[in-house]
């Protein structure tokens, strides 16, 4: 699989006017969510899939290997992504 076939994919899933069954709905899209923002991230900063799982572990005890601008590009692609989502389900759509 492509580093962004799932986040290519994603964009399939619909929210149906049909309620009939919300979780399956729901349920494909908060199980995927963490690899949309991953793929995100890793597009984004330019890195690697290998690397973020490595920028999630600290070099030395008490030391980030994370910038402060990279910090802020991952809160503001959490931040769009969660917001994204959350507008699928608005009521009323």
């Amino acid at each position: 699989m492509g580093k962004h076939t799932v986040m290519q994919n994603f964009n399939y899933l619909e929210v149906s006017s049909d309620n009939s069954n919300l979780l399956k709905t729901v349920h494909p899209l908060m199980t995927h969510l963490p690899i949309i923002i991953r793929d995100r991230i890793c597009q984004e900063c330019n890195w690697s899939t290998p690397t973020f799982y490595r920028k999630i572990r600290y070099d030395k005890v008490g030391s980030s290997s994370i910038s402060n601008a990279e910090k802020e590009k991952i809160m503001e692609i959490v931040y769009q992504e969660l917001t994204a989502q959350a507008e699928r389900f608005k009521p009323g759509r």
